[in-house]
């Protein structure tokens, strides 16, 4: 599509979507059994296909591991006895093959699926592209007929009738930035097979897709081109789905609402950031721009109603004014509630709030009385699906501002949404998720797996089965359903890694500036050495661009390209540029880079810990949660700050060593390592020895005699 000319006439041809295809015949709908009508599984002829000689092991360059082949068995095992398992799988033992192929087989034994959970993108693509067709090999012959699914939200996929919304207008009333873009969207869309909204970028998706209740279902038009639809019935027949933690939690609280079939086996990969995706499904917030989203959708399809969004967003200023106005100007957070911090003024925060009830709930009945009024299904539809939205913010907004319920943290903090410092947003957040993983999974399912590399801390399963409810708000009866294994890394890390500790830079909490500065030379020499091809992981992006600020003469004179995270280049490109072996490459990363980063070979050579992952002062999640574990007689440091800091650094290390051929270094810069006595419990968390380096000549010369080693 070349020219707007072509577009607009795209647009105003009412058969334009003609060429979509529509879904193909559905079979007969399979009904979940029940543990008792399902086949077991050999549990030996599971690990079978794992040893060498066997299916996979017949393979071209397999290695037998005995670690997989446990996992394998151990996941069996739970599926034969309805029992949930949680499995720590040290980097590069093979989880995703162990835990893979039992699903696999469970799946075509019993014609049932069994769901996958992941918590990003890159391992969805890995399970889809690679493990599961390896896995269906297990099933000889009908390997082919084994069908697995990529399943995502709702409003992930094209809205068909959202389009045709769209184009009614017209092309040349569109804005010229969304006119220059169809070309591109109407090429996408003769293209895209599946309408996953994640392979377009461009037009608003929110003006593309639909939540689902504003789905006119078997009503729509588009009912048999839906790619909704479509992507439903290839889970419905699927034996294998790959999900997302967000959507697996979500359609776990509205049962039957979303899109996954019924299921009773589940496997949460990635399970060490199970409490966080949970904690956000969990959580209440109240903010102007979620009042003013919620306006905008209903504008674009009832601008008649625009009369009276505007009291509505006039209210929830003033409300929210006052909320924010107990904010010190130097706190970007404050909590409150539960005895905390409140408003004083309690009449004045009792007249806000009904001042913005009050036309919030005209604004409700209004809707409600114009969906029940008109003859147009979808506009009824939509009518009602806003009146529900507007009633959840009334809702959610007393519930957060109340702040009452004391298994709740709550909390104002400033968003800074466009500029506006003066804009806050209120949230309620979980302080515990252990009994909504009960009710949601463990109480309900078949069997629960959860697997990561990063799930012990000081050798034991016990802070992550707290923190997940795993077995812990169970009967004595029930306790035999909950069982924990861990499969070591096959790496030999005291020959492929060199682990030093830093003792010798000033502590940053006394002299910031003298110790980014002392850091950007001691990278500089480092990376030197190691010809690039590093990766630096902060715990603070202001103590990370300072460094970085000293940083970059320093590389850049020695012939080496630094990049830093959130300087306009995504995580993605960030770990290509490290891939790109031409150039000397290194990279500073916060957050996000501390897992997810698989860069195997020699394009990365040195992983830097510059501080220990602790969570950051004033964080009220985390300061909430340590005062609960306060009043419950533990401490907030020992049994809460200091485990998670040891899980986040753990997979820091596990940066380094991807496969047996990888050798590399890394290097702790945080005195605190070998100074505090906790800085034990980080050294023994990974499979490495630490040497403690007391000055920089030292470490440069450590480092060097290791590289020159290979």
């Amino acid at each position: 599509m070349s020219s707007a000319t072509d577009s607009a006439a795209f647009m105003a041809d009412p058969k334009w979507a003609s060429f979509i295809p529509p879904a193909p015949p559905q079979r007969s709908t399979r009904h979940l059994p029940s543990h008792e009508d399902c086949s077991p599984l050999s549990v030996e002829d599971v690990q079978s296909h794992l040893r060498a000689g066997g299916t996979l092991g017949c393979m071209k360059g397999y290695e037998e591991r005995s670690g997989q082949i446990d996992m394998a068995g151990a996941v069996a095992d739970a599926f034969n006895r309805g029992g949930h398992l949680m499995v720590e799988a040290g980097t590069g033992v093979g989880k995703s093959l162990a835990y893979l192929v039992p699903s696999v087989l469970w799946a075509w034994a019993n014609d049932t699926p069994v769901v996958i959970s992941t918590a990003t993108r890159n391992l969805q693509g890995q399970l889809m592209g690679a493990d599961i067709p390896r896995a269906a090999l297990t099933l000889g012959e009908n390997a082919p007929k084994l069908k697995a699914a990529l399943l995502k939200g709702r409003t992930n996929y094209l809205c068909l009738k959202s389009v045709e919304d769209y184009f009614a207008a017209g092309f040349w009333t569109l804005p010229a930035d969304e006119q220059a873009m169809l070309p591109a969207f109407i090429d996408w869309l003769h293209r895209t097979e599946d309408g996953d909204l994640d392979g377009y970028d461009g037009i608003d998706r929110s003006l593309l897709s639909r939540p689902g209740d504003e789905c006119l279902g078997r009503r729509c038009p588009y009912a048999s081109q839906c790619f909704v639809r479509k992507a439903r019935q290839r889970a419905a027949e699927a034996h294998v789905i790959v999900a997302n933690h967000s959507l697996v939690l979500a359609e776990a609280m509205s049962p039957g609402a979303g899109i996954l079939p019924a299921y009773g086996r589940l496997v949460f990969d990635e399970a060490h950031n199970l409490e966080g995706v949970a904690t956000e499904q969990l959580s209440s917030e109240f903010s102007l721009s979620i009042v003013e989203g919620a306006v905008r959708r209903l504008l674009r399809h009832h601008r008649e109603a625009s009369s009276r969004t505007a009291p509505v967003l006039r209210a929830a200023s003033a409300f929210l004014s006052f909320l924010g106005a107990i904010m010190p100007k130097e706190r970007d957070t404050l909590r409150y509630g539960a005895g905390r911090v409140y408003w004083e003024d309690t009449r004045r925060l009792s007249e806000l709030q009904l001042a913005f009830e009050r036309p919030l709930l005209e604004l409700v009945n209004y809707l409600r009385d114009q969906s029940q009024s008109t003859n147009d299904g979808d506009k009824a539809m939509k009518l009602e699906s806003s009146a529900s939205a507007f009633l959840t913010i009334a809702n959610e907004a007393a519930f957060v501002v109340e702040g009452a319920d004391a298994s709740f943290a709550y909390w104002v903090e400033r968003t800074g949404e466009g500029g506006r410092r003066s804009r806050v947003r209120l949230v309620a957040a979980p302080l515990s998720v252990a009994h909504d993983m009960n009710k949601l999974f463990y109480d309900v399912k078949d069997s629960v797996v959860l697997f990561s590399a990063t799930l012990r801390v000081g050798g034991d399963f016990r802070y992550m089965s707290r923190r997940l409810g795993f077995g812990a708000e169970c009967g004595q009866s029930q306790k035999e359903r909950f069982s924990c294994i861990t499969a070591p890394s096959p790496f030999d890390y005291f020959r492929q890694s060199l682990a030093l500790a830093a003792d010798y830079l000033p502590d940053p909490s006394s002299d910031p500036l003298r110790y980014a500065e002392t850091l950007a030379r001691t990278l500089a020499d480092l990376f030197v050495e190691t010809r690039g091809r590093a990766l630096a992981l902060f715990t603070s992006y202001e103590m990370m661009k300072a460094v970085a600020s000293f940083a970059h003469g320093l590389l850049e004179a020695a012939g080496i390209r630094l990049l830093v995270q959130g300087e306009g280049l995504s995580r993605e490109a960030l770990t290509r540029a490290l891939r790109d072996e031409d150039e000397l490459t290194a990279v500073f990363g916060a957050q996000s880079f501390w897992e997810g980063v698989d860069i195997a070979g020699d394009a990365l050579s040195c992983v830097v810990v510059t501080r220990l992952p602790f969570a950051q002062v004033g964080d009220p999640m985390v300061e909430a949660r340590g005062e609960k574990i306060e009043r419950e007689g533990g401490s907030q440091f020992r049994d809460y700050a200091l485990p998670e800091a040891v899980i986040r650094f753990r997979q820091g290390f596990g940066r380094l060593i991807r496969t047996k051929s990888d050798r590399g270094v890394v290097v702790v810069t945080d005195p605190r390592l070998v100074t505090k006595n906790y800085g034990a419990i980080f050294r023994k968390s990974v499979p490495a020895t630490f040497h403690t380096v007391t000055g920089q000549g030292e470490l440069i010369n450590c480092v060097r005699d290791f590289l020159d080693a290979d």
